[in-house]
Order: C-alpha cells, then sequence, then structure tokens
C-alpha cells in the first residue's frame, strides 16, 4: 500500500512537469488527439441535452417525430463514440506513466515505451470494463436527478460534485495498474487508499482537469455563435494542454510518494 505523506508542493510539482514537456513536446500529442474527440463529444452532448429539454418540456403526443429520430440516431452515435475514444484514452493514459519515466531518464524511445507497456494492456482494459460500468451507473443516475429536478442548480451542483469525486477517488489508478501489476480488485483498493491517504494534495490537483472541464462545457452551451465555437476550440487545444500538464503531475506525484513510503 502506499504510504501517506505531507503536503506536497503544487507548484514545484507542476514547474517540473511543465519542464519536461518543454524538453518532451510529444508527449502533448496523445492528449491532444484524445481532446479533439472528447469536443466533438462535447457539442453532441450540449445538443442532446438541448433535444431533451425541448422533448421533455413538450406535452405528451406533441412532439416532432423528426425531433425524436434526430435525438436517438445523436444518441446512438454519441454512445459509440464516448465508448471508442474512452478506451482510446484509457489506453493513452496507461501509456503515459512508461512515457514520464522514460522523458525523466532523458529519451523518449515510444517503442521502448510500448514494449513495456504491451504487457499491462489486458489488465488496463479489464479496470476500463469496471470503471466505465461504474461510470455508466453513475451517469444513468445523474440523468434522473437532471431530468427530476427540470436541470436546477442543484441537480447540476450533484453532478458536479460526482464528477469531481471520481477524479479525486480514481486518481492514482494508471500509474497503479502500469507499475504494481496486481489483480483488478487490488488495483483499485490500492488506488483508493492512495488517493484517501494523500487527499489533500489529490484534492487540489484533481480541481485541474475539473476546472478546465467544467468552463469547456459551459462555453459549449453557446456555440451556436461561431465566435464563441472558435473559443470553444480554441479552450480544447488549451485543454489537452492542461490535462498533458496533469498527468505528467500525476506521474511525478506518484513518485514521490512512493519515495515516501
Amino acid at each position: 500500500m502506499m504510504a501517506a505523506h505531507k503536503f506536497l508542493d503544487i507548484f514545484s510539482t507542476v514547474k517540473e512537469a511543465i519542464f519536461l514537456l518543454i524538453k518532451h513536446p510529444v508527449l502533448f500529442l496523445p492528449k491532444l488527439l484524445i481532446a479533439i474527440i472528447y469536443g466533438i463529444s462535447t457539442l453532441i452532448s450540449i445538443s442532446l441535452v438541448q433535444q431533451m429539454v425541448i422533448i421533455y418540456t413538450t406535452a405528451t403526443g406533441q412532439v416532432d417525430f423528426s425531433i425524436l429520430q434526430d435525438f436517438f440516431l445523436s444518441a446512438i452515435f454519441l454512445l459509440i463514440l464516448t465508448i471508442v475514444s474512452f478506451f482510446v484514452d484509457l489506453l493513452f493514459s496507461g501509456f503515459y506513466p512508461i512515457l514520464v519515466n522514460h522523458a525523466l531518464k532523458g529519451r523518449i524511445s515510444f517503442s521502448k515505451s510500448f514494449a513495456e507497456f504491451k504487457p499491462r494492456i489486458i489488465p488496463l482494459l479489464l479496470s476500463g470494463i469496471v470503471l466505465w460500468l461504474l461510470i455508466t451507473i453513475v451517469s444513468v443516475i445523474e440523468a434522473i436527478i437532471l431530468l427530476n429536478f427540470n436541470f436546477s442548480e442543484l441537480s447540476l451542483a450533484i453532478s458536479f460534485i460526482v464528477t469531481f469525486l471520481f477524479i479525486f477517488l480514481f486518481y492514482f489508478l494508471y500509474p497503479i495498474i502500469v507499475f504494481k501489476q496486481k489483480g483488478i480488485l487490488a488495483n483499485f483498493l490500492d488506488n483508493f487508499q492512495a488517493s484517501l491517504s494523500n487527499k489533500k494534495t489529490v484534492f487540489v490537483y484533481s480541481l485541474i482537469p475539473f476546472s478546465v472541464s467544467i468552463i469547456k462545457f459551459a462555453i459549449a452551451f453557446f456555440t451556436s455563435d461561431s465566435a464563441v465555437l472558435i473559443i470553444f476550440w480554441i479552450l480544447v487545444v488549451l485543454t489537452a494542454i492542461v490535462y498533458t500538464v496533469h498527468v505528467v503531475v500525476n506521474q511525478l506525484l506518484f513518485i514521490k510518494t512512493q519515495k515516501k513510503k
């Protein structure tokens, strides 16, 4: 199990991550690709939410069939895109700890990194399936809450809190799967123990990707305006940069917690 440690200096770890990324900018590419895919997913999600509000607030029997058809087609496409992007992101996120380790040693070799990563692909995918099921269950509960409360401030706040808790509780999952090489249950338990043992540090670092996601999601509601749409895609690129810094920070923090055992 990972031992608890004193609250680590946020700025020193972030600065270390930024310097490492400046030295190895190729580390930005995987997260940039994923950010673009998620950007498309976000726009589709917002469109579905807007259609859902129309359907939900329209009297029964008065909803245009074409609206329902567009809604279900978009929902199916979003589901497929979300599943594919989730598992691609999962593999990239599992690949990053090894890439960062190689970068710390001075040189990144994708072929050597992948050879080291390959034995962990199956455990990572199995853990990803468990994580996907958990996310799906929670998402359904969130959707029910949002509908029952008519998308009120309270329901949105609950949704955001649940999203943040996921980021917080699963903060160390990827490096633990890659480097601990235990069973699925042991990986999840070690991850929970690590996040809770270092809760102050993990709480602060979890705010970084969460805050960016909230801003991007909020702006997505106004992308019918072309100027806002441009801002949205600029923010998507910035999100990729922030998430790359975050994933490098995640690995650096994992290394520091191991040294403090």
